[in-house]
């Protein structure tokens, strides 16, 4: 999704960067998510706990091995609600291509949760894409 986009709340670029999440979709791979996670998220931050949580039991469940080590935070991050739904899009698609429902309806739940409890109001576009 575009920064610009995010901040200005132009739905046009949104719906630009929504397009790109079905390109990248089959790149998805748990370590690929981790970085994202680590750059997008403030580590520590609800959003980023779930998600990282959420994760973690897949790994559990492959007994997958990753060597690459998560960037130490230097500063709190502010991060645009569009971005934390993205976040929120990218997991779930990744949890119902490898086939764990129960992970991926709790994902689901989670974002569904967050996206009520924002006092800002989300693109539809966005949103629309977590509901459905």
């Amino acid at each position: 999704m575009e920064k610009t986009g995010a901040y200005t709340k132009d739905d046009r670029r949104i719906r630009r960067g929504l397009r790109n999440v079905f390109v990248v979709r089959p790149m998805l791979t748990p370590s690929a998510l981790f970085f994202f996670l680590d750059f997008a998220l403030t580590p520590g931050s609800e959003t980023y706990t779930t998600l990282i949580r959420l994760l973690h039991k897949r790994r559990e469940n492959e007994m997958e091995v990753d060597t690459a080590s998560s960037p130490a935070p230097t500063q709190r991050k502010i991060t645009p609600p569009q971005l934390e739904m993205l976040c929120y899009l990218f997991v779930l698609l990744f949890l119902i291509d490898k086939k764990m429902y129960n992970e991926a309806k709790a994902c689901a739940s989670a974002s569904i949760a967050r996206l009520k409890s924002l006092k800002r109001r989300v693109p539809d576009v966005l949103a629309s894409k977590l509901y459905s």
